[in-house]
């Protein structure tokens, strides 16, 4: 499957630099089944472009990878918000919802 990416990423890499755009990651990602929006991509791009250049390489593209799927596509913003909603709605403080406290929180969003 590495190979699979990794050959998929030189692909993108037209200019030979070894490392890609967001708009190349962003159609990199779709090739392999694996859409994001656009601008998590910018925020992911931005936390692992050590040279803050725009682009990454295939290590940079492997964190990102990981990223999408720990964050599960999520911007740090959004998930800390999901987060202070849980927080706000778990009233047990049983770090599980029930069928009633997400109601509310669905509600309340």
């Amino acid at each position: 499957l590495h190979e699979t990416y990794e050959f998929e990423f030189n692909l993108l890499d037209t200019c030979h630099r070894g490392s890609i755009d967001v708009l190349q990651l962003e159609q990199l990602l779709r090739r392999i089944g694996q859409p994001v929006r656009r601008f998590v991509l910018k925020e992911l791009v931005q936390e692992v472009d050590d040279d803050n250049e725009g682009r990454v390489d295939l290590s940079g593209f492997r964190k990102i990878q990981h990223l999408i799927r720990k964050r599960e596509g999520f911007t740090c913003y959004e998930l800390d918000h999901f987060y202070r909603v849980f927080q706000r709605f778990d009233r047990d403080n049983s770090d599980s919802m029930s069928c009633s406290e997400f109601a509310n929180a669905l509600t309340w969003l």
